[in-house]
């Protein structure tokens, strides 16, 4: 694969995508059943910040247009009507998605209404998406590739954004906020058949998903959609952050541990500073029932200038081991910094029981020469390699 630098609209860095936001999600419902609203909510800052600047005094309703204030968790709340106080706010105009006779829905792309509430779009600047991916019993090399499905999902959003903004003649691009994603399985049937089975308990597990190596996977190429696309995916979120689906997890008796989906979090949002670079796959691919050509290795580099390094990215959707090699055009390896990588040889493994059975490790896989890098691939990994340029 051959890389060049792609400039994201004046970001210092790919990592400003703010990857450890946290979104404050209410799915109000209106007086009418088929106006569901959904999510309105967006998170900015860095590990562990987040959530609203400003109390939502009334409800709202979906097709209502909301001014959103957004800053670091632990602030003190401030007034709509006075940003003035913090001038490091960021002010943001964001449309709610939800499901009614005509607008754009968050489950699915089938949703998608090309014009509907078109008048309101000059006065957007990000449109809200959710997304979340179970199916792991139809395979693993299927449950991995739904990560192509997100990619599509964000190619169809943007284009009818793009659309939007030609067809209104608006003078600002209409970007996105992932207010809610993730890798769930969990069924509503399961959730509330454990709740009727054991009513009127004093905080419960209820809604609690346990994740997998497997799953980590799919949750990284997820994190990596987004630095793809850092140009138009400003905000990206998580929901929850402790015990419902959550990368968090605590005990009744004080103990805390992470989940295997953590560590591609805390690896990207600590390593992926710069910009993105614009890269093109020729390796190996497979096909499964939703597409034709998955890539056997994906993959997202990112350039430091201030640093002077390059950070990649790989997750080895294969069951057996791989070489990746990177042509880094106009760039010169000098050292290998960092070869972190999380495996596990049991791709169903988690963290419930033993807290550290799943946890990234160092390796000694990568090799230079010349412009080009390669890295072997440990079977069903995420590898996150540093690189210092000459």
């Amino acid at each position: 694969m051959g890389v060049d630098p792609l400039r994201i609209d004046h970001q210092a860095a790919a990592g400003h995508i703010h990857l450890y936001a946290v979104a404050g999600d209410f799915a109000l419902q209106s007086q009418h059943g088929h106006h569901r609203s959904g999510a309105s909510a967006a998170g900015i800052g860095e590990v562990l910040h987040a959530a609203f600047k400003c109390p939502l005094e009334n409800q709202i309703f979906t097709g209502d247009l909301v001014e959103v204030h957004i800053g670091t968790l632990g602030k003190d709340l401030v007034p709509a009507n006075s940003p003035a106080q913090l001038p490091q706010l960021v002010f943001v105009r964001l449309a709610q998605s939800g499901v009614w006779h005509h607008g754009v829905g968050d489950a699915g792309i089938s949703q998608l209404h090309i014009g509907a509430d078109v008048c309101h779009a000059v006065c957007l600047d990000y449109i809200s998406l959710h997304q979340y991916y179970g199916g792991q019993e139809k395979g693993t090399a299927e449950f991995l590739a739904q990560s192509l499905d997100m990619e599509r999902y964000i190619e169809t959003v943007l284009n009818i954004c793009d659309y939007v903004r030609v067809k209104k003649k608006m003078s600002h691009k209409i970007n996105i906020c992932f207010d809610e994603w993730g890798v769930w399985s969990m069924s509503d049937v399961q959730v509330q058949k454990s709740v009727e089975d054991a009513p009127w308990q004093t905080a419960p597990a209820i809604s609690e998903q346990i994740y997998t190596m497997e799953d980590a996977l799919l949750f990284a190429s997820m994190l990596m959609n987004f630095i793809k696309r850092a140009d138009r995916v400003k905000i990206a979120c998580q929901s929850l952050l402790t015990n419902i689906s959550s990368c968090i997890m605590t005990e009744k008796d004080g103990g805390v541990w992470v989940q295997p989906v953590y560590y591609p979090f805390a690896l990207m949002a600590q390593y992926a500073h710069g910009m993105t670079l614009d890269t093109r796959y020729t390796g190996d691919t497979y096909a499964c029932s939703t597409f034709e050509t998955v890539p056997c290795v994906d993959h997202v580099l990112v350039y430091d200038g201030q640093k002077h390094e390059v950070t990649a990215f790989f997750v080895n959707r294969m069951e057996e081991s791989a070489e990746a090699t990177v042509s880094l055009q106009g760039m010169e390896p000098e050292a290998v910094l960092k070869s972190i990588a999380l495996f596990h040889e049991d791709k169903k493994a988690t963290n419930q029981k033993e807290h550290d059975c799943v946890i990234p490790v160092e390796l000694e896989n990568v090799s230079c020469s010349g412009n080009g890098i390669s890295v072997e691939l440990v079977p069903l990994s995420f590898q996150m390699v540093q690189i210092r340029l000459k």
